[in-house]
């Protein structure tokens, strides 16, 4: 398996998504329907 690069930005990219609180959160239903959905189409 090729692994991709780390952007060169990752470090803020990970402070943004730590600033909206979605990192490491519970599972959500109606979020995990939808992406197995998504999944399938």
């Amino acid at each position: 398996m090729i692994l991709p690069e780390i952007p060169q930005n990752e470090q803020e990219r990970l402070e943004a998504l730590r600033s909206h609180q979605i990192l490491d959160t519970l599972s959500e239903d109606e979020f995990d329907e939808l992406t197995e959905l998504a999944a399938q189409i």
